[in-house]
């Protein structure tokens, strides 16, 4: 199964920001309603070594050629303007505190938007684009989705329930007025809402459906076998960081939808294990039942206790 791939750069003004509509890009330049995108592993044989990059869109049959990830015409290159990491640029503390454990951009014009999701820690730099050389040794996973102003909404809702490290952010005014949990991020304050999680389908630009899969840190279970496989009826291979101090959640084979962890990986023909990988995304077990998630949180007993989201869709 192939993940689409395709990460989203732009150069915008504040005035822009207000005026302009907003698209996932690839390399090109050219606008895509979706993508995903694979960083490899680090290998000295690579062409591009800690910086070897794959995407694929909604046009893509299989992975596209290797691409430098260091290089502004990349398709993660061009600057955005709404940033959150709960391992910020230029920040040495590995913790996110009582933030959530999530990475993404969004930026949103009159009519259209965008939203990306990945998993790579200090990245991007608010000032100029180049890719962070933490995150070179390990793969990591994007994902890019286009969306209409009116679905702005599903982004505003998801950020109630993660709380994330917001390190850089210019909302145009009507926005804020509209979505006031937007100003309330802004000021870093945390709500106390009735729910621990929350599932929301949504259309990209194109009318693709998606799914955003939410949950706060009181939810307390496992994202992927309590409520993705679960509520999507699949079983799911996962691949997630099981690397450091944390205790790794086992294969769960004991119920109906199983959630099994991915141990070794072939990427665009190249062959990795799961400890050189620090990507999150999983896939349906069956193909006749086809469904790709990508997103920011690990099997770990710990993540059970942090806030996190996560993209899912049938392909």
């Amino acid at each position: 199964m192939i993940f689409k791939i395709t990460v989203l750069l732009l150069i915008a003004t504040i005035s822009d920001i207000i005026k302009a509509q907003f698209f996932c890009k690839n390399r090109h330049g050219k606008r895509v309603d979706w993508f995903v995108g694979y960083k490899q592993p680090k290998n000295k044989s690579q062409i591009y070594p800690g910086a070897t990059f794959h995407y694929a869109d909604q046009d893509s049959t299989e992975w596209g050629s290797a691409e430098n990830l260091k290089s502004p015409k990349n398709a993660i290159a061009k600057p955005f303007y709404f940033f959150y990491n709960d391992q910020k640029p230029n920040k040495e503390s590995r913790s996110h505190g009582n933030h959530a454990h999530a990475k993404g951009v969004a930026i949103f014009g009159d009519t259209s938007g965008f939203w990306l999701i990945h998993s790579v820690p200090k990245f991007p730099s608010l000032k100029h684009y180049f890719y962070a050389q933490n995150g070179e040794i390990y793969g990591q996973s994007f994902m890019c989705v286009t969306l209409k102003t009116t679905s702005i909404e599903i982004f505003a809702e998801a950020m109630k329930y993660i709380y994330p490290a917001v390190y850089g952010m210019n909302v145009p005014k009507t926005f804020l007025a509209r979505f006031p949990f937007l100003n309330d991020l802004k000021q870093l304050k945390k709500k106390n809402i009735a729910n621990t999680s929350l599932m929301k389908n949504f259309k990209s630009n194109d009318g693709m459906i998606f799914y955003n899969f939410a949950k706060s840190d009181k939810y307390k279970k496992d994202l992927y076998s309590d409520m993705i496989a679960r509520q999507m009826k699949v079983s799911l291979f996962t691949e997630t960081w099981m690397n450091g101090g944390a205790k790794d959640l086992d294969s769960d084979c004991s119920t109906a939808y199983k959630v099994m962890n991915v141990m070794e990986l072939n990427v665009a023909g190249n062959k990795f294990a799961n400890k050189n990988d620090h990507s999150k995304w999983a896939i349906a077990e069956n193909e006749t039942k086809p469904l790709v998630c990508v997103g920011d949180i690990n099997r770990q007993e710990s993540q059970k206790n942090v806030e996190v989201e996560r993209y899912v869709s049938r392909v």
